[in-house]
């Protein structure tokens, strides 16, 4: 889920020039190796919180509500941007985080 919300904030976030990237990439200017990161840090910190967090109960909805809207800000953003991928992207997230908190399948990440 990670990886998904750097797919619509990372154009949207070039595109208004709050970050530059050194290396042009091939998905609106956004390099590889930024999303390579993502995963390995995303990957990292996940398994550090299954080992050390194993107890520790989250409010998941909480969680879940400012992973939404953080989307929900960069889709809008993107879709005033005219960024195709990034507004098709972010919306099948929010679908999908929707129909899963309506069918008893609340993400939990």
């Amino acid at each position: 889920f990670l990886l998904l919300a750097d797919l619509v904030l990372d154009p949207g976030a070039v595109h208004v020039n709050l970050w530059t990237f050194e290396q042009n990439g091939f998905y609106y200017n956004v390099p590889f190796s930024n999303y390579l990161g993502w995963i390995f840090s995303g990957l990292i910190f996940s398994v550090l919180c299954a080992i050390f967090l194993n107890e520790v109960n989250f409010n998941y909805k909480k969680i879940t509500f400012t992973y939404e809207a953080t989307v929900w800000y960069w889709t809008i953003a993107c879709l005033s941007a005219g960024l195709v991928i990034p507004v098709i992207v972010g919306l099948s997230l929010l679908i999908y985080l929707e129909f899963s908190r309506n069918s008893n399948l609340y993400v939990k990440f």
